[in-house]
């Protein structure tokens, strides 16, 4: 009696799920994922908005790179090669600096008409709250419909919970593990600050970068006047989310707190790399007070 009772109910489910795809065939899905994280937002919006790195966290991600002159905010856009070898292309339709990034894969071989997501980051006493919102409308009439309902739905769900996870990990993970290294000894942290700076300027994190510097600082770059430091970044934020960076050497100074960082950059005009020395100097709070750009041409 038990079992007809089982079988009958598990019929009327499946039932209600093919009509259910009968009468809303080409209905959008949309899945909601949650993770809290033990960080503060501006650390995980920065994970999240380098978009270069997903394959850091993401276990189903094998490769990512970038496929666009923008780095960061609408516009930026990357191609990942998936675990199975699989390629996906996506890209930043809008963003908001630490409340959301907006996002939708433009090449894919699944079995959908679009497939677009919002990912949120919430301040919750301290930490974070990533929520991802994610929309997509499956192919193949009836048969898609059905199949949405019976597995993709579900695996869908489970897979983001994953990758969540992941970020979770690399997030906490990263930010103790930088705690563990400053030491509390000046030139650790500021390094540990000339980094944070140095990565957020060339991916356009203008905000973020500006919460690392004196409200009186300097910008001075090769033989030109010196410019106030908020000036310098919002004029040249479109220029540098046009260029490639490549960090060779972040170096902190035992006898001052100054810290230098080497590095090459290459505008798309460039014919080659052109290297650079950044003299980045701190105040006794640790804020930056002015940055010396010296580049060899």
């Amino acid at each position: 009696m038990k079992l007809k009772k089982k079988i009958i109910i598990g019929s009327s489910i499946f039932i209600g799920i093919i009509v259910l795809a009968i009468l809303f065939p080409n209905l959008e899905t949309t899945i909601v994922n949650e993770v809290a994280i033990k960080a503060p937002v501006s650390e995980v919006y920065a994970v999240l908005a380098e978009i270069d790195n997903v394959d850091e966290w993401a276990g189903a991600v094998h490769k990512a790179e970038y496929i666009s002159d923008v780095r960061y905010g609408a516009g930026a856009a990357r191609q990942c090669t998936l675990a199975d070898g699989s390629i996906v292309q996506e890209k930043v339709t809008d963003a908001i600096d630490n409340q959301w990034i907006a996002m939708e894969m433009t090449r894919h071989e699944l079995p959908v008409d679009f497939f677009k997501w919002k990912i949120e980051t919430v301040d919750k006493d301290g930490g974070t709250t990533v929520r991802q919102t994610t929309n997509y409308q499956v192919k193949l009439g009836l048969i898609g419909a059905i199949l949405n309902q019976v597995a993709i739905k579900n695996s869908l769900s489970q897979t983001m919970d994953g990758i969540y996870q992941g970020l979770k990990s690399y997030v906490e993970e990263n930010l103790n593990t930088e705690k563990m290294n400053s030491n509390n000894t000046s030139h650790n942290t500021n390094a540990t600050t000339a980094e944070k700076y140095f990565k957020a300027f060339h991916a356009g994190r203008i905000p973020e970068v500006m919460s690392y510097f004196s409200k009186s600082a300097i910008v001075t770059y090769g033989t030109d006047p010196d410019k106030a430091a908020n000036d310098f970044f919002n004029e040249t934020k479109e220029l540098i989310a046009t260029i490639s960076f490549e960090t060779h050497g972040i170096y902190a100074s035992e006898g001052s707190d100054n810290v230098l960082i080497h590095f090459s950059y290459q505008a798309p005009s460039d014919e080659k790399p052109i290297e650079a020395v950044d003299i980045i100097s701190f105040n006794s709070s640790g804020q930056i007070t002015s940055v010396k750009v010296i580049p060899n041409t």
